[in-house]
């Protein structure tokens, strides 16, 4: 989870640095860190099987979770007057934990739960 969140963050902040547009930036930086969450996942998190069918419940679970997550995050743009690096920073932060929860439960719940025979 840290692995993806650090590869989210560096590209949403290089985008926001280019000027692109705060939820775009979001989305763009949250998928990326989505196609490497899927297989760190399913190897090393959950140790589970993997196949077509389980790469398309995963990518249902992270379209609602970039959804939740850009909606936190913009809710917080939106509501807070000041919006600096800082305060940009900390929205993304509690953006992520919303999301990061959300995938947690719903990946192994619902993704992962077969496991590999060891």
């Amino acid at each position: 989870g840290i692995s993806t969140v650090i590869i989210d963050i560096t590209i949403y902040t290089i985008l926001i640095n280019l000027g692109v547009n705060l939820s775009f930036s979001k989305a763009i930086a949250f998928s990326s860190g989505t196609i490497y969450s899927y297989f760190i996942n399913k190897k090393w998190t959950f140790n589970a099987i993997g196949s077509f069918k389980i790469f398309l419940k995963f990518i249902l679970v992270y379209i609602i979770s970039l959804n939740i997550n850009i909606l936190v995050n913009k809710l917080m743009i939106d509501f807070f007057i000041v919006k600096n690096f800082k305060s940009v920073s900390i929205f993304f932060l509690i953006s992520t934990f919303f999301s990061a929860t959300f995938n947690f439960l719903f990946l192994k719940k619902f993704v992962f739960k077969d496991k590999k025979l060891t």
